[in-house]
């Protein structure tokens, strides 16, 4: 059976690279052909990340402009890393930009998956009908998995538009609880709840991408989903604390001052960043995620601005809400976690995935 995979594939993200590859490595372990379906549509290939020059402004104009330049060198080498850990290890079906170029590519599909990630976000998809399923030519089935809206206060605002695209569905499941609540609240009854795709690799799966540590310090990694100051704080406060060296690898302004240092990453890396280091600070659900999956150390930094819920869902399933600071926590003991209990639930949610998958793929 020829499955393919509509997701933000293309994103300069790491849990957007990574929850598609490893989607790809399960169903191809259950025995099916996957393609990942390269569409590359505008509004998804523009959303680079962009370095402000007044980040980087001051009393030393020359100082400045080389900070800059450097730092412009940088985020360039990131992204063909990106590019190259697409092109070496995702399926990709030729590019298609536009639905006829989208449609050709499918043609040979006996399903489609759409997912995981935040594909019923607005903030990212664009408001393209094919994220809903809207293939009007395809005749084969049409499934979810793992769909995520994000914020789901913001989802609502678009409810019937979005009732009426999903009937296109043949069946439907979502990442967390609240969006599936949320559905049954509309008379959306038959969807389920599965885990997201980078759960369903084990950390063996993943340890192809663990080379030797690209960091020789002990170090805290920062990854933040949202720029948050307050986490930054946090971060350098526990580094002191611990007498380690504080490393982040995104791109908001806030992770160039003094005392974060900032490391050159594509998806392969951060998965060594991750690994590696004494403890991992986030404010991403998958920074939160591939840190319980290579079993490291780690703190869920919550705004409380509604970004939190995919994180918080993800945490409440595998009993590990005490891992979840804010900005009024003082650093604290970095207790260890009972990773054989972790791995215990996370066989769970698996086979959930798994029934789910073939019974509808």
């Amino acid at each position: 059976m020829n499955i393919g995979i509509l997701t933000f594939h293309c994103a300069y993200n790491y849990g957007a690279v990574l929850q598609c590859y490893a989607l790809q490595k399960h169903l191809e372990s259950l025995g099916f052909n996957v393609t990942i379906i390269n569409y590359t549509p505008f509004y998804l290939a523009s959303k680079r990340p962009k370095v402000n020059l007044r980040t980087f402004v001051n009393r030393h104009p020359i100082l400045s402009l080389n900070r800059y330049i450097s730092f412009t060198s940088k985020l360039q080498r990131q992204f063909d890393k990106f590019l190259e850990f697409s092109d070496l290890h995702l399926n990709l079906s030729k590019k298609c930009k536009s639905y006829d170029q989208l449609s050709s590519v499918i043609s040979s599909l006996d399903t489609i998956i759409i997912g995981s990630d935040q594909v019923w976000s607005e903030t990212f998809n664009g408001k393209d009908s094919v994220w809903y399923g809207q293939f009007p030519n395809f005749k084969g089935r049409v499934i979810t998995y793992a769909a995520s809206a994000g914020d789901v206060n913001k989802f609502k605002t678009n409810i019937p538009e979005v009732l009426e695209a999903i009937k296109r569905f043949d069946s439907i499941s979502v990442r967390e609880v609240d969006l599936q609540n949320t559905l049954s609240e509309y008379g959306v009854n038959d969807a389920v709840t599965v885990v997201d795709p980078t759960l369903l690799l084990d950390k063996k799966s993943w340890s192809v991408f663990l080379d030797k540590p690209i960091e020789s310090e002990k170090y805290i990694l920062v990854y933040q989903g949202r720029d948050d100051d307050a986490l930054m704080n946090y971060a350098k406060s526990f580094g002191t604390i611990h007498h380690c060296k504080v490393i982040s690898c995104d791109f908001y302004a806030n992770s160039f001052q003094d005392g974060i240092s900032q490391c050159v990453a594509g998806p392969k890396e951060f998965l060594n960043l991750v690994h590696n280091a004494f403890c991992v600070i986030t404010s991403s659900f998958h920074g939160t995620a591939l840190s319980i999956l290579l079993e490291t150390r780690f703190f869920a930094f919550f705004k409380g601005d509604g970004g939190d819920i995919r994180a918080k869902a993800l945490l409440e399933s595998l009993n590990l809400c005490n891992r979840i600071i804010d900005r009024n926590s003082l650093p604290c003991a970095n207790e260890e976690i009972d990773w054989n209990t972790v791995e215990e639930k996370i066989i769970l949610l698996k086979e959930r995935a798994n029934k789910y998958l073939l019974e509808n793929a």
